[in-house]
């Protein structure tokens, strides 16, 4: 017998301020663009691609300077190289969890619209 996997939401009436609030929060305390997926919004595979790229190009910066600084044995000096790449990551990652926001914020306002 195959079982059915529902997502939280089905039992939330669509355009709900209740699931726009908890679609807000995934996206704000979890991953930019989840929620708006979940909420059935494209953009969201977006937002989330964009905010796993900003996560990974941080770490990498921070592998690089674990690792230098044991092959060294004592912290970088000046400027690494890879510290550009840890700041655009954390651009791309802010730049996705703004725009999450800003979606997750028109959801938010969408459903009390519908619900007045």
């Amino acid at each position: 017998m195959r079982m059915k996997i529902s997502w939280a939401f089905n039992s939330l009436p669509p355009n709900s301020v209740a699931a726009a609030r908890s679609c807000l929060t995934i996206n704000l305390l979890g991953l930019p663009g989840l929620g708006s997926w979940i909420a059935g919004r494209k953009v969201g595979l977006i937002q989330g691609a964009m905010a796993i790229t900003g996560l990974i190009m941080t770490v990498a910066c921070l592998v690089f300077f674990v690792a230098a600084w044991i092959r060294t044995g004592s912290l970088p000096e000046g400027f690494p190289p890879h510290l550009l790449l840890g700041v655009a990551g954390v651009f791309v990652f802010g730049l996705a969890w703004l725009w999450s926001l800003a979606t997750g914020l028109a959801m938010l306002r969408a459903a009390h619209t519908m619900n007045q």
